[in-house]
């Protein structure tokens, strides 16, 4: 995605950054953004927000991320407001996706597995 080896892939995580947090301030309200920060230690650079969910003057997440459609519409809207800059480094996840969701436990029991079969250099191996 981000080249972060040199000075323009620097800038360009930097400016999807800020992009990412405009998008989650007009999203959810500013005052409602509480923390966000870049996480660089996945193959794939990405974010973790911290958010109030209030709509409408309630604490209501529903609103936000009721069902699966909700959810698909919000990376919809995402990728739509981020694609114009970043088109060429940014791609929509896969709509309707089986992919499950894998344990913690599961995780760590198969990992190194999983990750030799990616690729994944030696010292991404725990184990």
């Amino acid at each position: 995605m981000f080249n972060l080896k040199n000075k323009q892939g620097e800038q360009a995580i930097d400016r999807w950054c800020d992009d990412s947090i405009d998008f989650l301030n007009k999203k959810f309200n500013k005052k409602n953004v509480v923390n966000a920060v870049l996480h660089l230690d996945e193959a794939t650079p990405h974010i973790h927000a911290i958010i109030v969910p209030e709509h409408s003057g309630k604490l209501n997440a529903r609103y936000f991320t009721n069902g699966k459609k909700a959810m698909s519409d919000m990376q919809d809207e995402y990728y739509g407001c981020l694609k114009p800059a970043f088109g060429k480094l940014l791609r929509r996840g896969n709509k309707g996706s089986k992919a499950k969701h894998m344990s913690i436990q599961r995780f760590y029991a198969d990992g190194p597995a999983i990750i030799d079969r990616r690729g994944c250099p030696e010292f991404c191996v725990n184990g």
